[in-house]
């Protein structure tokens, strides 16, 4: 059987952040509510590990660059 990889072995390279919702929000300036509505709008890229949601810093930095 093959064991489950986590976040960081699936979808980021060793030099890419992992950040929860909350640190998500920081980083925006805005509530973790904030992060969750623009996420399921798919206005945020998200990365799901069981039921927990996750951001990736380097698309944070993408999305802030494009406003």
């Amino acid at each position: 059987m093959e064991k489950k990889r986590t976040i960081t072995e699936r979808y980021i390279d060793a030099n890419d952040k992992v950040l929860t919702i909350k640190e998500a929000a920081k980083i925006l300036g805005i509530t973790p509510c904030g992060v969750r509505k623009r996420i399921y709008r798919n206005l945020l890229p998200r990365h799901k590990q069981g039921k927990r949601l996750y951001l990736l810093h380097s698309d944070l930095v993408g999305i802030i660059r494009d406003l």
